[in-house]
């Protein structure tokens, strides 16, 4: 494997959920409709203790965006190039801990897009095609299925086994358990066109029992991620990046389709 430069990773990551210095963007296109299951609507809501919400400042992509805590504080920041030579790559970046008063960034990983090839991906020191990380779930099963293709497998950093599914509307994150546990999921956001008070802007949310696996909350208090709880949040980043880029890609071939009377993807 191709060795790639890389900042030293920190032993955690701090914010204030309190710091009123930043405000985060309201977005204002149009309203999206989560396909949630039931279990995930549950799981999720303003008051859920333990989940960890990442808002995003586009209005469009998520590939081009910041991604910033309900205060205002950025933990995530995105930006992909366009070249008609060489691959597209989505560079996304990390905050560091940092005593002054501007962030500080560091490169996370690096997402690299070539026609007819597997997706390459930059991180932890190793460049690797990003099926080395997650595969697509078995064919012959039904429930591998969803409306934009197979769910895709990752191994979590903790080892446990969870599964993204491209859902019509978002992409959701699930253990490979009987409850089918929740693990995170993307809501798009609403305009509040018809009414104000249904506003919010699209976010990643994390739910409690993606950095704590035997309880339904989490360890982190005070504005501290440990280590663990950060490579954690790392990865689920990373990998919900691709799985959304997929799923939207498809979201928008399946509505020229339409569009064309050629039915769907």
């Amino acid at each position: 494997m191709e060795k790639v430069p890389t900042s030293p990773a920190p032993t955690y990551m701090s914010f204030d959920e309190k710091d009123p210095k930043r405000k985060a963007q309201v977005l204002t296109q149009d309203d999206g409709v989560d396909d949630l299951p039931p279990s995930y609507i549950a799981a999720s809501g303003e008051n859920t203790k333990g989940s960890l919400v990442l808002e995003l400042s586009s209005k469009w992509s998520t590939l081009n965006s910041t991604y910033s805590l309900r205060s205002g504080q950025v933990l995530y920041r995105t930006d992909t190039s366009s070249s008609w030579c060489s691959p597209n790559v989505t560079t996304i970046e990390k905050i560091q801990p940092s005593s002054g008063s501007v962030d500080r960034f560091s490169t996370l990983a690096r997402l690299s897009y070539k026609a007819f090839s597997p997706t390459r991906i930059e991180m932890d020191g190793q460049t690797q095609d990003i099926y080395s990380i997650m595969t697509k779930a078995s064919p012959w099963s039904f429930s591998s299925w969803s409306r934009f293709g197979r769910d895709r497998v990752v191994t979590l950093p903790d080892g446990r086994r969870a599964r993204w599914s491209l859902g019509c509307s978002v992409c959701i994150l699930s253990l490979e358990d009987e409850a089918s546990t929740p693990l995170a999921a993307f809501h798009r956001h609403r305009s509040g066109f018809f009414n104000k008070n249904n506003r919010r802007p699209a976010s990643l949310e994390i739910f409690a029992a993606a950095f704590n696996p035997t309880s339904t909350n989490t360890e982190w208090k005070d504005g501290v991620l440990t280590s663990t709880q950060g490579r954690m949040l790392d990865f689920i980043f990373v990998t919900w990046l691709y799985v959304e880029k997929i799923r939207k890609e498809r979201e928008e071939q399946a509505k020229r389709a339409a569009r064309s009377g050629g039915g769907g993807p």
